[in-house]
């Protein structure tokens, strides 16, 4: 795995890797090249350590994907999926797919670097309750049909994009149906 990076300005923190980084002349040197944030051009940055390979954090990322293979596509942004990961310290991260942010899942207040909505956010917040305890995902919380009677759901996935999501979601540990 290549060496993920993140940006040390406060107001971006984007994620990736230094291939991803885009290369800007060096004012001092006119031979040599330095690597800066795609997003907002800082050229310092860290390396983050590897995440912690997880059963339950596989699970989740494998839910992820198939939630952003259906329908509006959710956590899928032009091909990058978002990713829950758990660092050393147990801490569980979301890596959102637009803003390319680690949001610190636990955090109650503001969670800056997600650009969905509060529904989507309830879900993450059920998937750090997966990977924190096992407790298992409702599959009626993906698409929520809700008191809807024509079929349609909160999501606006398409019906049937919805009940294909939903079975294949149910393949997986960290779905039941209730």
């Amino acid at each position: 795995m290549k060496n993920r990076i993140e940006c040390s300005e406060s107001a971006c923190k984007w994620t990736g890797t230094e291939s991803e980084m885009k290369q800007k002349k060096d004012p001092e040197f006119s031979f040599a090249y330095t690597y800066v944030c795609p997003k907002c051009g800082n050229d310092t940055y860290y390396e983050l350590a590897a995440p912690i390979q997880c059963e339950r954090v596989d699970h989740i990322n494998q839910l992820i994907k198939i939630i952003a293979s259906y329908g509006r596509k959710f956590f899928d942004h032009k091909g990058t999926i978002a990713t829950m990961e758990k660092d050393a310290k147990g801490k569980v991260w979301f890596v959102d797919e637009y803003t390319r942010r680690r949001i610190y899942v636990a955090y109650k207040g503001e969670w800056r670097g997600f650009h969905h909505g509060g529904t989507l956010r309830n879900l993450v917040e059920d998937f750090y309750a997966y990977i924190k305890t096992g407790e298992q995902i409702d599959i009626r919380l993906l698409a929520f049909k809700g008191f809807r009677t024509d079929g349609s759901n909160i999501w606006g996935y398409p019906p049937k994009d919805a009940v294909k999501m939903r079975k294949d979601a149910l393949k997986l540990p960290c779905c039941k149906e209730y």
